[in-house]
This record gives C-alpha cells, sequence and structure tokens, in this order.
C-alpha cells in the first residue's frame, strides 16, 4: 500500500465522525461506496460519489455530521454525478434503516417465473437478511404433520390432485384444487411469520408458489407493511424454458410432462392476484422485473417513511 493510500485511510479515519441516534461511528469512503453500490451504481461510480463527498467534507472543515445531513450530502453528489434514481433509492433505504420499521415483501409465483433470483437480488439491495422459502415451511410442516393425515400436503404442489378424496365438485379443476389443498396448510404457517415480523421489527422477503391469495387474511394483505407481488410470464414456452433451467438435462423429459400442471398452476396465481387487485408483475426480463419490483418497494417505504414522520410530528 502506497504512502498516499494510507494517508487517505487515515483522514477517514481521524477526521469525520458520524452521528446516528445514540450512537457514531468514522466516515469511510469504502462503506459509503459498498452501500451506493448496493442500490445500483457501478462500483467505479460508487467510489466517485463517496470520494467526493470526503472531499467536500474535508475542504468545508467538517469533523462531526449526523447522518441525516450526510445522506444529503451523498444524494446531492449521486444526483449530479449518477442520476436522480439512484439518488432516490440511496435516500429512501439509508433513512428506512435508521427507523427500523419492517417492511415484509411477498413474491407469489409458481415454479420457473423467477421467485427465487428475484427474491435473492432484491434482499442484496435492500440489505434484508431473512429470505424464507415458502417450500421450507413446507418441508417443515411435513415433518410434523403425518402422510396420513395430510396427504396432498406431502405430495408436489403440481401432483397433489392425485390424492384427492372423492369428494371435491367435477366442476372444477382437479390440478387446482389439490393445488389449493397441498397449499392451505403453509398458509398458517406464512401468517405466522409475517405477525412475528410487524410484531418484532423484522425485515424479511417469502417468495414461493405457496402464497395464495385466497388462504392469506386481508388483514396481512392489505397491511402497510407488507408488498404482495406476483410473478407472471405470458408466454409459455419462455415459461417452460426458464422452468428447465433449474434441472439437469436428463431430467428435462420428466419436467416437461409435468409442466402442463405448473402451467396451470401459474394461471391459477396470476388470477387470484388479479382478482383481489394485488400486483402482477411480468417477469419478461430478469432486470426489468428486478427494477419493477425496487421501484414499488421504494415507494412503500416513502409511504410508510411519510406516515412516520407525520406521526413524530404529532407527538411532538
Amino acid at each position: 500500500m502506497s504512502d498516499n493510500s494510507l494517508n487517505e485511510s487515515y483522514s477517514d479515519v481521524l477526521f469525520i465522525n458520524v452521528k446516528g441516534k445514540g450512537y457514531t461511528y468514522n466516515f469511510s469512503r469504502g462503506l459509503l461506496a459498498h452501500s451506493l453500490n448496493l442500490r445500483g451504481l457501478s462500483l467505479e461510480k460508487s467510489y466517485e460519489v463517496a470520494k467526493k463527498v470526503h472531499s467536500i467534507l474535508v475542504k468545508e472543515g467538517v469533523t462531526e455530521i449526523t447522518e441525516d445531513n450526510l445522506r444529503k450530502y451523498v444524494q446531492a453528489e449521486a444526483s449530479i454525478i449518477v442520476d436522480e434514481k439512484i439518488a432516490y433509492a440511496y435516500d429512501i433505504i439509508e433513512r428506512w434503516h435508521i427507523t427500523l420499521m419492517p417492511i415484509i415483501i411477498l413474491i407469489s409465483g409458481a415454479e420457473g417465473t423467477g421467485t427465487s433470483s428475484i427474491g435473492k437480488s432484491l434482499a442484496n439491495k435492500l440489505a434484508i437478511q431473512q429470505i424464507v422459502s415458502t417450500s421450507v415451511v413446507t418441508q417443515i410442516l411435513r415433518k410434523m404433520m403425518a402422510k396420513e393425515l395430510a396427504p396432498e400436503l406431502h405430495s408436489k404442489s403440481y401432483d397433489a390432485y392425485k390424492k384427492l378424496r372423492q369428494n371435491y365438485s367435477v366442476l372444477y379443476d382437479k390440478v387446482i384444487v389439490g393445488f389449493e389443498e397441498h397449499t392451505r396448510y403453509p398458509a398458517e404457517a406464512i401468517e405466522a411469520l409475517v405477525d412475528r415480523g410487524l410484531k418484532e421489527g423484522l425485515s424479511m422477503i417469502i417468495r414461493g408458489e405457496h402464497l395464495v391469495p385466497r388462504f392469506l387474511s386481508l388483514k396481512i394483505l392489505n397491511h402497510p407493511n407488507v408488498l404482495s407481488v406476483t410473478l407472471e410470464v405470458k408466454d409459455s414456452e419462455q415459461h417452460l424454458k426458464q422452468y428447465l433451467q433449474d434441472y439437469e438435462e436428463k431430467d428435462h423429459k420428466m419436467r416437461k410432462n409435468q409442466f402442463k400442471e405448473i402451467r396451470k398452476i401459474h394461471d391459477y396465481l396470476v388470477e387470484e392476484a388479479k382478482n383481489r387487485g394485488l400486483i402482477v408483475v411480468q417477469n419478461n426480463s430478469y432486470s426489468d422485473t428486478l427494477d419493477e419490483i425496487y421501484l414499488r418497494v421504494l415507494d412503500k417505504l416513502a409511504s410508510l417513511l411519510s406516515f412516520n414522520s407525520k406521526k413524530e410530528e404529532n407527538v411532538n
């Protein structure tokens, strides 16, 4: 490491303290650049903004600054160097993290629609640690409930209809009836997870095919801290291609034979979401889909922050 880089590192540590609510830490261009990088900036641009902010603070002789004021400096420089969208994202997310308000993001979709990849990327952008797969919830329930008591639960979602008792109406599609019987079991566990997150201030992303609107209470779906999104892939050929990507080529023939049922589940989930006025996002492009959901989350957070500010004003 050169003498200049050592001096730069020491200047970060020695001269600027950042004050939060009840804590103080040393300003770091590296940490600031990392935070901006998560919000969508390239690493190069992130460091450019971080260096510019540090340069301005040093020039102004700042040795101590509040998080709120630092955020304003960063937002102003990010708007100039990059664009307003990145600056907006940085401002919203940093303000949200300070409040510790929870947000629960439900990402529903049939197999092959991208709930896993979108969920992971979104969690990374928002720095949310808790990602819950509804398949894992289902696996846990299988350990707790005997196969004889809940045969549909112990089946795959797309072939649960094979375990149906002969008491369903022939007016209904048996694949969907089986799927509903399969998913109603994890619904209560998922609601309990959401309730816990809201009460304890734990943000999380819950994703998977078991997020069926009819089995989730309106209390959950309409909660201001909950955002429900259903992924749709309109083109069945594209959906099939995405579905097969998760499996080895030797399994493709078997998976193709199951796809007709999976496609029915896809259409059912989309229709259920639309009928209840929930958000449906077409996943034709991974990056576009991620951007759209990310912006919806930012708008949700902005709404929560605005409500929280008004509440604090009334208290004061």
